[in-house]
């Protein structure tokens, strides 16, 4: 089983650690990334944490917030707004260790569990989440203006 570390990305190195992984699920210019993550950062109130291995490579990554609704009656929640596991580290419990970290820090904001979205298409994603213990509930649903 591989060593992870969970760490919360602050310094542009980094969130800039999380750049490779991150690309697998979204197409983000790299010269825009730190900016990017920063503003999210700054109007958000995002955070970004990543999995990495002895060697300092980061192997996953998500970005999330805490967030209340009405759903929840009030009350705080992690909100997953990206989660990607490296291509080549997939099903080596790295994804487990990023949600093991998740968990940590819902309980360290105090909220009551963790929700997240995730593309129609990434079935192999689905398992992973129902195989972490996750329901789907809902749809989610986009208008663009």
């Amino acid at each position: 089983m591989l060593r992870i570390e969970i760490r919360k990305c602050l310094s542009d190195s980094e969130v800039m650690s999380t750049f490779e992984v991150m690309s697998q699920l979204r197409d983000i210019p790299k010269e825009n990334y730190v900016s990017l993550i920063r503003a999210m950062q700054e109007s958000e109130k995002c955070q970004l944490i990543g999995a990495y291995i002895p060697d300092n490579r980061c192997v996953a990554a998500a970005v999330f917030r805490v967030k209340r609704s009405l759903f929840r009656k009030g009350e705080r929640e992690l909100q997953v707004d990206d989660f990607v596991t490296d291509e080549s580290f997939r099903s080596q419990g790295v994804g487990h260790e990023l949600i093991t970290g998740l968990k940590t820090e819902c309980e360290r904001e105090n909220c009551v569990g963790i929700t997240l979205d995730s593309g129609l298409q990434r079935v192999d994603a689905h398992r992973f989440y129902e195989k972490e213990g996750f329901q789907s509930t809902a749809f989610h649903f986009y208008l663009e203006i």
